[in-house]
């Protein structure tokens, strides 16, 4: 044993040792090595598949361009960017297809067309308004909701300073009364454009009706708690109410649990209603306090409110 540990430390000191010179020559070799057909690898796959696509054409020169267009298009019509030269499928193409960015041209297209859209709807919706007040009188146009300039669309404004110049160099303002009723036109027509119909919400006629019924129910069982005699319409109601809560009407410590159940139910449902017009008069205040502030706190210190009949 002794003799075999001695020969197999003899063998690892006799091995050569690969000094730093020899290192660098053996890395030098490795990058500046050629494939085996004598051509150096690209950094580009897209272009090493295209060039070995070509290289397996085999047509005339008549009809060369052809089939190099086809395969290429064959190969290459379903990759992604950043796809390493891999296909993808044709849902991944297609959302690809639409992240691609827009040229400046298709830009300025795009809103060149909205703008004109935006003011042909413009015109035609102020020539509509100076048709319908053209035979009142100015009293008697409906007036507008006053507006805060910070929420006003500038580019509606500015599509409705255009019509009006256009409407009035064709026919001329002749008096005051023409005045007028351009400046209601314009006001009636931004409101028209800008205004969106909005159906009124139902949730809360829903959630009064729960509360009337809830009452009733109160009462109907209430009265079978003080009562001895009840009609039997009233009686009937009164104990499938009782069962809807898993009571019984005879017993008067369920009568008790059933009121307070459903006043409980109630005093939620009444509870929802007044959050809910908390946070709109809260909102209204809060959009009073950043647009006009100054009549915000007029109302602070109780001011009486004046009606501007100008």
């Amino acid at each position: 044993m002794g003799i075999n540990e001695k020969t197999k430390a003899e063998e690892k000191n006799t091995k050569p040792e690969k000094t730093a010179f020899g290192q660098q020559e053996k890395e030098v070799s490795m990058l500046t090595s050629l494939s085996p057909d004598g051509i150096q690898p690209s950094n580009l796959p897209r272009l090493d598949i295209l060039k070995s696509i070509l290289e397996r054409i085999e047509a005339s020169s008549q009809i060369w361009p052809e089939e190099a267009l086809r395969a290429a298009l064959k190969r290459f019509e379903r990759m992604k960017k950043k796809s390493n030269g891999r296909k993808c499928r044709r849902q991944e193409f297609a959302e690809e297809s639409a992240k691609r960015k827009k040229s400046v041209t298709d830009y300025w297209e795009e809103n060149t067309l909205s703008d004109l859209k935006l003011y042909t709807k413009v015109r035609d919706q102020l020539q509509k308004e100076l048709e319908s007040i053209r035979t009142k009188s100015v009293e008697e146009v409906s007036r507008t909701k006053k507006l805060y300039s910070e929420t006003l669309d500038i580019l509606v404004i500015e599509m409705i300073n255009r019509a009006l110049g256009e409407i009035t160099f064709k026919n001329p303002i002749n008096s005051w009364t023409e005045l007028a009723h351009m400046f209601q036109a314009a006001q009636l027509a931004y409101e028209a454009i800008k205004s969106k119909p909005r159906e009124k919400a139902k949730w809360t006629e829903t959630i009064l009706n729960k509360i009337d019924r809830i009452n009733s129910s109160i009462e109907i069982i209430t009265k079978a708690r003080d009562s001895k005699q009840m009609p039997k319409e009233e009686l009937s109601k009164g104990r499938r109410i009782m069962r809807e809560l898993g009571l019984i009407l005879d017993r008067r410590d369920d009568i008790i649990v059933a009121i307070s159940k459903l006043t409980e139910k109630a005093t939620v449902y009444q509870r929802k209603l007044d959050t809910h017009e908390n946070r709109k008069a809260f909102s209204k205040m809060n959009k009073k306090y950043e647009l006009h502030r100054s009549r915000f706190y007029r109302d602070l210190n109780g001011h009486e409110k004046y009606v501007n009949l100008i």
